[in-house]
C-alpha cells in the first residue's frame, strides 16, 4: 500500500500488546505504519518495532496524512484467520531496555531464581473474578529457592506486609519502578526476572509479550477472556508462557500449587 495507514489502539493496555504481535506481518505488506497507542506504551512499543512510527493516543484525532487507518483489534481478521496463520516464535515481540533490565538483573542476583508475581485484575469486567490473593501463593511462596519481586500494579504495601507477617516472607517491591506507570521500566523488571506468575492482567501480557517464562492463572466461568481460549496450556501468542485453568469452584491456591509443580 502507498502511503500511511494508521493503527489505532482502542482496547485495554493489556489488549493493545497482545494485538500489537501482528504488526511484524503488517510492516511486511505496508511500506509506511504509524501507530496510536497508550501513552505509557510508546517507548516500549517504538524500541519493539523499528521503522513504525509510534505516538501517543490522545482525545484529539491524529493529525498527519494518512490513506486510511484500522484498530489494532481489527488486524487479526487479516492476519490471524486459523490456527496455522501465528508464527512460530522462539522469543518474544516486545523489547525491554537492555541496559535497564541489565541493572537490575546485576541489583536482585543473590544466588536465587527471581520470581515476579501478579495477583489482581482491576478491569472494569471481570477483574474480581480474574484477581486473587497474595496469601494464596503461599505454596509458591514456601519456596525458599526463590526471590519473590511484586510486579502487581496498585498499591500492595497493606497485602505484602500482612503476608510478611504471617508466612515471614518478603515479597519485594522496588521503589523506583512505578508498576502502574512506568510500563518501560515494568519490562526490563520482567526481564531481570527468571519467571513470572500472574493472573490474567496486563502483567500476563506483558511478561508474555517480552518471552519471558510465564505461567498464567485464568479463571473459570465469563472472565476467562477468549485469547486463552479454552483448552491449550501453550499460547499461540506469547512463545512462553503457560496457561493453568481453574475449575469450577477451585481456590486460587490449589490453581498456585500446580503452578509450583509445573515451575520444578
Amino acid at each position: 500500500m502507498d502511503g500511511t495507514l494508521l493503527v489505532w489502539g482502542e482496547q485495554g493496555l493489556g489488549d493493545e500488546m497482545l494485538h500489537a504481535s501482528m504488526v511484524p506481518d503488517l510492516k511486511e505488506r505496508t511500506g509506511s505504519v504509524t501507530m496510536e497507542v497508550e501513552p505509557r506504551l510508546v517507548s516500549l512499543f517504538a524500541r519493539s518495532f523499528p521503522g513504525v512510527k509510534v505516538v501517543p493516543l490522545g482525545p484529539a484525532l491524529y493529525p498527519g496524512p494518512i490513506v486510511a487507518h484500522e484498530p489494532i483489534g481489527g488486524l487479526g481478521r487479516h492476519f490471524r484467520p486459523n490456527w496455522a496463520a501465528f508464527p512460530k516464535r522462539a522469543q518474544g515481540y516486545l523489547v525491554a531496555d537492555s541496559a535497564r533490565a541489565r541493572a537490575l538483573r546485576e541489583r536482585l542476583e543473590d544466588g536465587r531464581k527471581i520470581v515476579g508475581l501478579s495477583w489482581v485484575s482491576k478491569a472494569p469486567s471481570g477483574g474480581a473474578q480474574k484477581s486473587a490473593r497474595l496469601v494464596d501463593f503461599e505454596s509458591l511462596l514456601r519456596s525458599r529457592s526463590y526471590r519473590f519481586i511484586d510486579l502487581q500494579y496498585g498499591d500492595t504495601t497493606d497485602e505484602r506486609d500482612a503476608v510478611e507477617r504471617m508466612l515471614g516472607i518478603r515479597v519485594e517491591r522496588l521503589s523506583d519502578i512505578d508498576n502502574t506507570n512506568d510500563i518501560d521500566g515494568l519490562a526490563a523488571l520482567m526481564c531481570a526476572c527468571d519467571a513470572v506468575v500472574t493472573v490474567s492482567n496486563t502483567t500476563a501480557h506483558l511478561a508474555g509479550a517480552l518471552g519471558r517464562p510465564t505461567w498464567v492463572m485464568v479463571p473459570n466461568g465469563h472472565a476467562r477472556l477468549w485469547y486463552w481460549f479454552r483448552d491449550r496450556s501453550e499460547s499461540p501468542w506469547y512463545p512462553r508462557v503457560r496457561v493453568l485453568r481453574q475449575q469450577r469452584g477451585q481456590p486460587w491456591s490449589e490453581l498456585v500449587a500446580e503452578v509450583v509443580l509445573a515451575m520444578a
